[in-house]
């Protein structure tokens, strides 16, 4: 799971539709990992949210779905 989160604050991801930002999941990274890993051990508990639509301008215009922060790995 940490190795996960360096993935992510490495390639500096952008915040989710839960709008938490790399360095707000990050001032509390034990706890915030913990709660993600026992929501993903009860797997009847656990779903994911909705992803967050981004238009990324280019050429063409592409579509970009980013999870909530705590869903990326």
């Amino acid at each position: 799971m940490r190795e996960a989160f360096k993935n992510v604050k490495r390639n500096r991801g952008a915040a989710g539709i839960d709008k938490i930002s790399v360095q707000m999941f990050e001032a509390n990274l034990q706890e915030n990992l913990d709660a993600l890993m026992r929501d993903l051990k009860t797997r009847d508990k656990f779903q994911p949210k909705p992803l967050r639509r981004v238009v990324i301008p280019k050429d063409k215009e592409n579509m970009l779905a980013l999870r909530a922060k705590a869903e990326r790995g």
